[in-house]
């Protein structure tokens, strides 16, 4: 499938994950609207990536799907 219409914020993941490549740290937050293409758009760039002879580490976060999230702290 192909991915259109966000060639300009696949770019800028290319230009971070290069910069990253050559030493520079580089940290990249995808964030906005529910249904707008963010885990697509990331699935896009990894998947574009896969080739290349630099190691990816890719790391997603994503929101908890239940009504009232986990405690994380109990105050113990």
């Amino acid at each position: 499938m192909d991915f259109v219409g966000r060639s300009k914020e696949l770019d800028q993941l290319h230009a971070a994950f290069a910069a990253a490549a050559a030493g520079e740290g580089r940290f990249v937050l995808v964030q906005g609207e529910s249904g707008i293409g963010k885990t697509t758009l990331v699935r896009s760039f990894i998947a574009s990536s896969e080739s290349r002879q630099t190691t990816l580490r890719c790391v997603r976060g994503l929101a908890d799907a239940v009504a009232a999230p986990a405690v994380l702290f109990d105050g113990l």
